[in-house]
């Protein structure tokens, strides 16, 4: 079971470090936001 728990947090802390820095800067510039919001608008929400 302690296995497991290592093996998951391991998994865990390399996707969020992957996930970070391929898409983090979009997000912390907004400049992702910008782009969707740019071309799809109010509609985006739904």
């Amino acid at each position: 079971m302690k296995k497991s728990k290592i093996a998951v947090s391991a998994i865990m802390g390399v996707a969020f470090i992957w996930f970070t820095t391929h898409f983090g800067g979009g997000f912390a510039s907004g400049a992702q936001l910008y782009s969707y919001f740019g071309k799809y608008g109010g509609w985006c929400a739904v």
